[in-house]
């Protein structure tokens, strides 16, 4: 079939379906200290504990210095043993961060793995991996969130840093520093774990469906794929896939489209988040309308000054209305569609979303969805052949920050389950 992604912005084009990215914001306050690393300064025999209600957690460190000093060479570790246990009577989480880290090493230089076993001298498993954090400037980042740490139970970690041998120049490597305190929070279960914890073992690798037993009582599927694209996000597909949740005080009334990596927060801090759909349409309303004198009255294919990009990231995210709007619905400037104000993001929904980064490609081609998805992140934004475009607004913008718009030509193709990836 052929697709016209680019022709998207007709005025008469109804039924378009929001999205936004979720993301889940930390809800305690930093306690305690922790244990530096290459810091030759560091000495401190202090531990962790917190305690929240019927549980304790204490934070331990193997050798009882929360403090260790270092230099690295190119391919060269460095590890430290903790343990965390639960003294009290109540399972618990726990999140464990960098704090007051400062990281001036090439990205990517220094990556990290924690381990974790059920005995100090048993079987080791990895339970997350990644890059430390960069920064000249003393920072808090999350290294390890929603460690469930159940009633008498102790967990032994082993976490471990290298300094890679990268296929790039770091000669600035040689007079890099790296220094951070580890702190313990009590912790939660974020969305994005739960839904990874549901396809726990799978091949990530793989782009076959995965089912999963649906919640009971449930008529819906439990069906997600890894996408198989450059960020291989995990997506619900389906008919009727187990993608409901409650937010905005919308009882089931939002599906997530998908467990989307790194996702741009508009200054180039990349990110794990929950990307999620209206179910209901809000309304009937144009993409963009337009005086007569520019295009026919029919409005212009631009994201960035589209009437409904200006409506859904204004009067839906005004806290303040206390009446109904009109928002644009028809050619020649009409504004004769209905917004019913009582529908807006409340400010609690508010707080859990953030600037993101939508791609604007598009293309006249017939192509796959994962041709769709590369498509869509192009440098440069759609321009034709003969350097025009039918409204007269070309090239298009590459991207847009913000935090509600509507989902892309590939999240609709990546959602059918039955697909397939090599053909159109």
């Amino acid at each position: 079939m052929k697709v016209k992604t680019e022709e998207r912005n007709n005025t008469n084009v109804k039924n378009k379906r929001l999205a936004l990215f979720l993301s889940v914001l930390s809800l305690f306050v930093l306690v305690g200290i922790g244990f530096a690393y290459f810091s030759s300064t560091i000495s401190n025999t202090n531990n962790e504990k917190l305690s929240t209600e019927t549980a304790t957690i204490s934070l331990k460190f193997d050798d009882n210095d929360n403090g260790i000093s270092g230099n690295l060479n190119l391919g060269e570790s460095i590890t430290k043993k903790f343990t965390l246990e639960n003294t009290g009577t109540k399972d618990a989480y726990a999140k464990i961060n960098w704090y007051n880290l400062v990281n001036s090493y090439t990205s990517e230089s220094l990556t990290y793995t924690l381990e974790q076993s059920t005995s100090e001298n048993g079987l080791y498993t990895n339970i997350d991996s990644g890059k430390v954090p960069t920064s000249n400037v003393e920072i808090t980042k999350v290294l390890k969130n929603g460690i469930l740490v159940p009633v008498n139970t102790k967990y032994y970690y082993k976490l471990t840093i290298i300094l890679n041998n990268l296929d790039v120049e770091q000669n600035s490597d040689i007079s890099a520093t790296f220094s951070s305190y580890f702190n313990l929070e009590e912790g939660f279960l974020s969305g994005v774990d739960k839904i990874r914890n549901l396809i726990v073992g799978s091949d990530s690798t793989s782009t076959s469906i995965i089912t999963k037993p649906r919640p009971n009582g449930a008529s819906c599927t439990n069906t997600l794929v890894y996408d198989g694209t450059t960020d291989n996000s995990i997506r619900y597909v389906g008919e009727n896939p187990c993608n409901y949740v409650t937010f905005n005080e919308e009882t089931a009334g939002w599906r997530i489209v998908g467990i989307m990596n790194n996702v741009d927060d508009g200054t180039g801090n990349k990110e794990t988040r929950i990307k999620l759909i209206r179910k209901d349409k809000l309304g009937d309303y144009s993409w963009d309308s337009s005086d007569i004198s520019v295009n026919n009255g029919n409005g212009i294919n631009e994201w960035t000054q589209a009437d409904l990009m200006y409506e859904l990231n204004g009067d839906y995210l005004d806290t303040t209305l206390s009446e109904n709007t009109k928002w644009y619905n028809g050619e020649k400037n009409a504004r004769t569609g209905v917004y019913d104000y009582t529908k807006g993001l409340n400010t609690t929904a508010q707080n859990l979303i953030d600037n993101a980064e939508w791609y604007l490609g598009g293309t006249y081609d017939s192509y796959t969805t994962g041709q769709f998805y590369t498509n869509e992140r192009r440098l440069s934004a759609w321009n034709l052949i003969n350097g025009t475009c039918d409204d007269g607004y070309c090239p298009r913008t590459a991207s847009w920050i913000g935090k509600v718009a509507l989902i892309s030509a590939s999240d609709v193709g990546f959602a059918n389950g039955k697909y397939d990836r090599n053909s159109c």
